[in-house]
């Protein structure tokens, strides 16, 4: 009982970091949500691959699990998009997007154009 309330302690530690960060745009904060989202990929894998445990309904999840860890990662720069106030000349504090550590080097040639400023 003690290893379930411990666990349950640094999982929740995990979502109130994970959640800080995202209310504060956070760029790594994306990537502890990509890395939630997959987390139990391994363990359905695992539970599968035995064969007193396989189910249709756990393959459903994890194929289900896979795709919503692949949208994340493919739509990053779109879904986790940081706008930061720019104090210098022409445009005094409106925001512009700018691109954060969540970009990352991977999918360089697909980030969407800037935005005009407005």
């Amino acid at each position: 009982m003690l290893w379930a309330a411990a666990g349950t302690l640094c999982y929740s530690l995990f979502s109130l970091v994970e959640g800080v960060g995202m209310i504060f745009r956070a760029g790594w904060a994306c990537w502890l949500a990509i890395g939630e989202s997959g987390f139990f990929i391994p363990i359905e894998v695992y539970e599968l691959s035995r064969p007193v445990k396989f189910s249709w309904w756990l393959l459903l999840v994890l194929v289900v699990n896979v795709i919503i860890v692949w949208y994340l990662f493919q739509n990053r720069n779109r879904i986790f998009r940081h706008h930061h106030h720019h104090h210098g000349g022409g445009g005094a504090g409106k925001a512009r997007q700018v691109e954060g550590p969540c970009a990352g080097k991977w999918n360089r040639s697909q980030r969407t154009p800037r935005q005009p400023r407005l």
